[in-house]
């Protein structure tokens, strides 16, 4: 960092340094004082207008008089400045109603410089090699979203979406670039720590997966689509997407196996898992078994059956993100596993539901395997309000009902 130079953090934190040293500001970085700072910095070169640092300030607040709160915080922030390390001058101009940040100093927010550098990027006309050091650079830049620690501000927020899409647009376009030098180590790192940083945003974990199987690493893709799908599922709700659901078949498509006699193959598919218990698979393996299930029962003509078990609360309404439902889906989840056959597959279909697949039975059976499983859950749960809720229908019912439309 250069001398007699002001740096501005807003990416990932909010930090200002001058001549290589950090100002102190106060205790917390969301007093009003710190927001006014904020926003006059950000704003820099333009004039604002008293009532739109009124509205920044307490729009959401009952403060009986705005306006002089708004002097009391001007006054304070003034102060803060005067007694940092920050060369003398008056850094808050006021003038004909309007206010802005005033000073000659050399300044560089990160935000700003993140953008440049982005738009820089954007340019086609550059070559490949670039425009991938300019998309690099920017990315490297990036710690996080913009001023997190007042999130909630509209115009903080609406400012955070914009940085975000232009992080997320650099490291597509960056990984694709680098995949298409051949450097898909280097792309896998930066998708890798986009990830840590957004770790709900399935974009960036279908292209770390596409990553991996493009670099034959097919059990590490076959792990991140695992790990991905189930933290979208039980921390959002978010059920496996069409793209992840192709992305799927497409890890499973590619394990490649070089066997020559039946025993190689017998030691590939020999599983180290507790032969007890009902068979947990993932919902694309879920749809994989029902499809081959539904093609055997017509020629074999045994029944099964599907199962749907949800989590309510006492009035039969499925029980809402959260730590109880957590917890009680992992006793369900256990009590499935207990209550069931090992012939009988079941999968989480969405936060407070799980899918069964019941072989052999029939619809009074099916009954006699929900009260089974009902004493297992009420028995071992310690959670409280939480009823179970199931509903069946026959393999033959759905492919009558699948041939109708």
């Amino acid at each position: 960092m250069g001398e007699n130079k002001l740096y501005i953090q807003m990416l990932g934190d909010f930090l200002i340094t001058y001549d290589g040293k950090p100002l102190t500001l106060e205790c917390s970085t969301n007093t009003n004082a710190t927001r006014l700072l904020q926003y006059l910095l950000y704003n820099k070169g333009k004039s604002v207008s008293r009532d739109k640092l009124i509205e920044i300030l307490y729009t959401n607040s009952h403060i009986s008089n705005p306006h002089n709160n708004l002097k009391v915080n001007i006054f304070r922030l003034r102060k803060i400045l005067k007694s940092s390390h920050l060369p003398e001058g008056n850094y808050i101009l006021y003038k004909s109603g309007m206010y802005s940040w005033h000073s000659n100093l050399e300044m560089e927010i990160d935000a700003w410089t993140f953008r440049q550098i982005a738009e820089e990027a954007a340019d086609f006309r550059k070559p490949s090699e670039e425009r991938c050091s300019l998309l690099i650079k920017a990315i490297d830049m990036y710690h996080g979203d913009f001023l997190p620690m007042a999130a909630m501000e509209p115009w903080v927020a609406f400012e955070s979406v914009k940085y975000r899409d232009i992080y997320l647009s650099c490291v597509h376009e960056v990984c694709q670039l680098l995949s298409a030098s051949g450097k898909l180590e280097d792309a896998l790192e930066i998708c890798t720590r986009a990830g840590g940083l957004y770790p709900y945003e399935e974009s960036i974990h279908l292209l770390r997966i596409s990553l991996l199987l493009d670099m034959n690493r097919h059990q590490d893709a076959m792990f991140a689509y695992d790990e991905a799908s189930r933290r979208l599922l039980q921390d959002l709700g978010v059920s496996p997407s069409k793209n992840m659901l192709q992305l799927y078949r497409r890890i499973t498509g590619s394990f490649q196996h070089s066997l020559s006699v039946i025993e190689d193959v017998k030691e590939t598919l020999s599983s180290d898992k507790p032969n007890e218990g009902a068979y947990y698979c993932t919902f694309p393996s879920f749809l994989d078994c029902y499809a081959f299930l539904s093609r055997l029962s017509e020629r074999s003509g045994h029944s099964f059956f599907l199962m749907l078990s949800t989590l309510t609360d006492a009035h039969g309404v499925p029980l809402m993100l959260g730590e109880k439902l957590n917890q009680a889906a992992a006793d369900l989840e256990k009590c499935i596993y207990q209550c069931l056959r090992r012939s009988d597959l079941y999968t989480r279909y969405s936060p407070s539901q799980f899918l069964i697949l019941l072989t052999g039975i029939n619809s009074e059976s099916c009954n006699i395997v929900a009260n089974r499983i009902d004493a297992k859950f009420h028995k071992l749960t310690e959670v409280r309000g939480v009823r179970l809720h199931h509903s069946f229908i026959s393999g033959l019912d759905m492919e009558s009902n699948n041939n109708k439309k």
